[in-house]
């Protein structure tokens, strides 16, 4: 597993983005790509757990809900940045037979939450199982931690280095 932080000036980005071609729109996804695979790992500060909390179905498909449990392990207050609807943006599967479910929003703004020190908060992911799938589902769930730096967020989101760290919860098994 490798330590590493990754760091994007988001101005800066999004000025350099509007001035590629094609191509160097593709070579810059490449490296945003491979940088990302080497920005995961589990620090003991911050920990994440899931675990299955029930298989439904509606219609003729399948849902799974995890229950993913991101713990402050330390002794500050955490900080970190989310989406007041569409929170399940700053998690990740790793599963062949999974996908996030939809969710519908009418309001959807970035939105700092704060994690007392030793303290856990939880939150329910609604999975899609793949068409077909009937065997236990073994997968993986991470979460982007981005930590809010700073008094003003939108300062944050527009002008601001910002480092996002993935923390990987152990396997999980659904039932069948």
């Amino acid at each position: 597993m490798f330590n590493k932080t990754l760091t994007i000036d988001s101005y800066k980005f999004i000025k350099m983005i509007a001035k590629a071609t094609k191509i160097e729109k593709g070579l810059l996804l490449l490296v945003i790509v491979a940088n990302l695979s080497f920005t995961e790992y589990r620090p003991k500060d911050y920990t994440l757990d899931v675990k299955t909390k029930q298989v439904f179905i509606v219609g003729s498909q399948k849902y799974l809900t995890a229950t993913v449990k991101l713990t402050n392990n330390t002794s500050d207050t955490l900080k970190y940045l989310s989406w007041s609807c569409s929170f399940q943006m700053f998690y990740l599967i790793k599963s062949e037979a999974l996908k996030m479910a939809g969710y519908k929003c009418t309001k959807n703004i970035p939105v700092v939450l704060i994690l007392p020190p030793n303290k856990s908060d939880t939150v329910n992911l609604t999975l899609k199982v793949n068409e077909g799938y009937t065997k236990p589902i073994k997968y993986t769930i991470g979460m982007q931690l981005v930590k809010n730096e700073g008094d003003n967020l939108r300062d944050q989101l527009l002008y601001k280095p910002m480092k996002c760290v993935i923390i990987w919860a152990a396997e999980a098994t659904s039932p069948k």
